[in-house]
């Protein structure tokens, strides 16, 4: 069974025959121990921003996303939902749509809020120390 060593932050875990294996924690729980709520914010802040621009996009594009959702059926909805084609309206095609691009887009997301954390962190922290 596990333990936790609150001092060093490492965690023992028994193997086998009894004896104990020290691990550091992982990327992420490092991570979460050094920004915090700013990795989150972060996070939410380019989810929100990517999400809306492509809504926006597929919204305001002469694109004939019902077309497109009938021909290429994004993620399997239409087929699991049993949705016909007569069904299909602009704005649920270009919802689901975008919904499909935002999972697909979801590892670069990731990385950017990974890159760009410690960067909002050392700017909030600074305009805090100078009030």
């Amino acid at each position: 069974y596990g333990s936790i060593s609150r001092g060093n932050r490492e965690r023992e875990f028994s193997v086998g025959s009894g004896a104990r294996k020290k691990r550091k924690p992982g990327k992420m729980q490092q991570f979460w121990n050094t920004y915090g709520a700013y990795g989150i914010g972060t996070l939410l802040t380019i989810d929100v921003i990517s999400f809306g621009g492509i809504y926006a996009t597929l919204s305001n594009a002469n694109i004939d996303v019902v077309g497109l959702v009938g021909k290429y059926d994004f993620l399997g909805l239409v087929d699991l939902f049993g949705i016909t084609q007569n069904q299909l309206s602009t704005n649920t095609t270009n919802l689901v749509t975008t919904f499909a691009l935002y999972k697909l887009f979801g590892p670069i997301r990731l990385a950017s809020a990974f890159l760009l954390t410690p960067m909002v962190a050392r700017i909030l922290n600074t305009r805090v120390k100078k009030r």
